[in-house]
């Protein structure tokens, strides 16, 4: 063999005769290896690989609950996988804050609800482990906070009997809606 030309099919060459690779980029790669001989003579050959992993990500959805309840929050794994067809054979969540320390949840379920009984700041973890043995973390923080109920308008604000009042309230909470006064 007089030399080798690699192409890793992700825009990356080599003339090494065994190169190693680190692929940065899921999905299929057609690896290519040209050969050239001291004849003169070459052949090419050719085979597909699949850089499988996970694009790790979840969502904090704050739940509506009645003024002096437990804050309540929906935690939902929106992790994207490829290929689409491996499957997650472990999934554990984890809460902590400064203060009560860690609330672990082992389980494969895509979403959860936690209550929190105390407004501050939380930190919740995913870890994620595929059948092909890929693995992913993601840490992220959250507040928990309670809503302010706005009296955004009065109008107008002096008049006569009998007096037309418009009254408009706003939350600070996009999980609270009002159904009714």
């Amino acid at each position: 063999v007089e030399r080798c030309v690699w192409d890793f099919g992700d825009g990356i060459q080599s003339t090494e005769l065994n190169p190693k690779h680190l692929y940065a980029t899921t999905g299929g790669k057609t690896v290519k290896a040209t050969v050239y001989f001291n004849d003169g003579c070459s052949i090419n050959v050719e085979k597909t690989i699949y850089i499988e992993g996970i694009d790790i990500n979840f969502m904090i959805e704050k739940q509506a609950t009645c003024p002096g309840s437990p804050f309540q929050y929906r935690f939902t794994d929106s992790s994207a996988l490829t290929p689409s067809d491996i499957q997650i054979v472990s999934r554990k969540w984890s809460i902590r804050n400064n203060t009560t320390g860690v609330y672990e949840f082992n389980s494969n379920n895509s979403f959860f609800y936690a209550n929190f009984d105390a407004v501050g700041t939380y930190w919740v973890r995913l870890e994620l482990e595929a059948q092909s043995g890929c693995k992913a973390v993601l840490d992220q923080s959250f507040s928990v906070s309670e809503p302010t109920i706005l009296m955004s308008a009065i109008t107008p604000l002096r008049g006569c009997i009998p007096l037309d009042v418009q009254l408009v309230a706003s939350f600070t909470d996009a999980a609270y809606t009002v159904n009714s006064y």
